[in-house]
């Protein structure tokens, strides 16, 4: 009797373990999966830049107002006057000696024998060419006299011209005395015939 029951029992603790296993090995395994977040960096381009042209300024002014009314120009004029009443002077002697000739040859027409009056034409001839070469000469000289005198003072307005520019950031500035700009619109551009002549006064 006792070994009919252990019998039992081994054979029930056989199918317990048995049971256990099979169920040991068919328990699911579970695993947590974190799915993997891929993060991308977004990619900023910058916006293109418009470059917004600055407006030119522009300023302009009357030269020959200005350079007249310069201390040294008008010394110079002066000057200039002076050497030009000179050469008119002797422009003037040599065609009155033309003239005295010619009235001469006229009177002694008559008188004078072949041989004087051939020597009366030439000097007649010669006091003309003499005279109408000093008068292109002369206004050649007074050319080149206005010209070597008037650079200096030219060249000093060209800079008083350039420091009013650059004080106040003109691009360019125009000369109206070519009437090249009939209507200048006060509001686009300045007069700086008077800022010119005040850079062009003595510095105290």
């Amino acid at each position: 009797m006792k070994k009919i029951v252990l019998t039992t029992a081994v054979c029930l603790f056989s199918a317990v373990s048995m049971f256990a296993q099979s169920a040991e090995s068919t328990t699911p395994v579970v695993t947590s999966a974190t799915p993997e977040v891929t993060q991308s960096t977004p990619v900023v381009t910058a916006a293109p830049q418009v470059v917004t042209p600055t407006p030119a300024k522009y300023g302009y002014l009357s030269y020959t107002q200005v350079l007249e009314n310069m201390t040294e120009y008008k010394l110079a004029q002066q000057q200039l006057k002076d050497l030009r009443a000179k050469y008119e002077t002797e422009a003037q002697y040599n065609e009155a000696t033309f003239r005295r000739q010619f009235a001469e040859y006229l009177q002694g027409q008559k008188e004078f024998p072949q041989s004087i009056m051939l020597k009366r034409q030439r000097d007649l001839q010669e006091a003309l060419e003499k005279s109408l070469a000093f008068r292109d000469e002369a206004e050649r000289l007074l050319k080149q006299a206005e010209a070597e005198i008037l650079a200096p003072i030219k060249a000093r307005l060209a800079d008083a011209i350039k420091m009013v520019g650059g004080a106040y950031n003109l691009d360019y500035i125009y000369n109206v005395d070519t009437n090249a700009m009939p209507y200048v619109n006060p509001a686009l551009v300045m007069d700086v015939t008077k800022l010119v002549e005040q850079q062009l006064q003595p510095q105290q």
